[in-house]
């Protein structure tokens, strides 16, 4: 669930971003997003 929802955010964020929205252009140039997929990435290593 955790991983559904950071990859949501980080679409969510390139979607916004891509539509022109100004808050969210700064958070994708802050590279939030792809700190949001590495967490994702991150969490399939721990153990389950």
């Amino acid at each position: 669930m955790v991983e559904a929802r950071a990859r949501s955010q980080a679409d969510s964020i390139r979607d916004l971003a891509a539509s022109g929205d100004e808050a969210f252009l700064r958070l994708l140039g802050q590279g939030i997003p792809d700190a949001l997929d590495q967490a994702v990435a991150e969490l399939a290593t721990f153990p389950r």
